[in-house]
């Protein structure tokens, strides 16, 4: 537990931002402290960052109090812009009812940089009235564009709503394959559990599962796959071909804080006999393309690129019974100078 100092020093301009394990010890004394922070208090110290004070908050306190002084900031359009976007974002990582009634309430903003933000959140928490409230939207700025139909995406599938996917554009140029070694393997469930207790973050209203998980590694990068535990039966991911769903989230790992972040949300679609699947960026771009089919009781992956840099094709994930994984990759083609060999 913290003890009962000032908060300012977590909050201050020349501080890191407070972790969310600081921020999670704060006493009730030094909540109500951010509350006046937040409040713009005149008694609350100068020499703090607002928007860092709304992070700690809503890291600290989920609220309904909370969720409702962040929407005042959001509704404020005295505020600075950049305020009222970090009020919104954190809206999202609060996850109530309040929270989501407050970021409908903000959905003309008078800022696409709010907007994007008060978007971007409810694809987070959103609810199919939330959905409803997105279908009357109407925007021209790309990145924000993108945004909302990733949004839809989002709560349609935690809802069940029967929307088409998210269109892919094809790759324009034949995959080259991987540059660096990939590999795929089935996480242990103590393994599962390590990982989830990094976990921080939006988990965009999905559980992930506590017994199937798995690791993707490329190069030095890492990430948790954290499998939906809505779609798991018996050690698969069976459900997948009964229901639309947030199939998993890929969390990349970062060694200098030892958290691990959601970087890319996998989508999925029963059609006919497979399954169609999406794995897009946080901003909603789509990164890659696959279908999902049973194979004598395993499940196999067959992932295409899409146009979209760094995109991975040709991949083949088995997901067997048994909790192994085999990985087939594309042959990379040889550069300049190498020998060709044959097999």
């Amino acid at each position: 537990m913290a003890d009962d100092r000032d908060v300012t020093d977590l909050v201050s301009t020349d501080q890191r931002p407070a972790s969310r394990a600081v921020a999670d010890g704060l006493t009730a004394s030094q909540v109500a402290q951010l509350q006046r922070i937040v409040r713009a208090d005149p008694s609350a110290s100068d020499d703090v960052e607002r928007a860092r004070a709304f992070t700690a908050l809503a890291a600290a306190d989920t609220s309904a109090d909370t969720a409702e002084l962040l929407t005042g900031v959001v509704a404020d359009r005295s505020e600075g812009e950049i305020d009222r976007a970090v009020a919104a974002i954190n809206l999202g990582l609060l996850a109530t009812p309040t929270a989501v009634r407050g970021l409908v309430a903000n959905l003309d903003p008078g800022s696409d940089q709010v907007l994007l933000r008060v978007v971007t959140a409810l694809g987070w928490i959103g609810d199919a009235g939330a959905l409803e409230a997105l279908d009357d939207v109407d925007v021209d700025w790309p990145p924000l564009r993108r945004q909302l139909a990733f949004a839809r995406a989002l709560i349609a599938s935690r809802t069940g709503r029967a929307d088409p996917p998210i269109p892919t554009t094809p790759a324009g140029t034949p995959a080259q394959g991987p540059t660096q070694e990939v590999t795929l393997r089935a996480l242990p469930p103590d393994e599962v559990a390590r990982h989830l207790a990094q976990l921080r973050g939006t988990t965009y209203a999905v559980t992930p599962s506590a017994s199937l998980g798995y690791e993707l590694r490329s190069g030095d990068a890492q990430w948790t796959v954290f499998v939906n535990d809505a779609v798991v039966v018996d050690g698969q991911v069976h459900r997948l071909f009964e229901q639309r769903a947030i199939a998993a989230l890929l969390a990349r790992y970062d060694e200098l804080t030892g958290e691990r972040t959601v970087q890319y949300v996998a989508l999925s679609q029963p059609v006919d006999a497979h399954v169609v699947c999406s794995v897009l960026r946080a901003d909603g771009e789509v990164f890659a393309s696959g279908r999902l089919r049973r194979d004598a009781g395993d499940v196999r992956l067959d992932i295409s690129g899409v146009a979209a840099t760094g995109s991975p094709a040709g991949m083949t994930a088995a997901l067997e019974a048994g909790g192994e994984v085999g990985l087939q990759l594309p042959r990379r083609p040889p550069r300049r100078g190498e020998p060709i060999t044959s097999t």
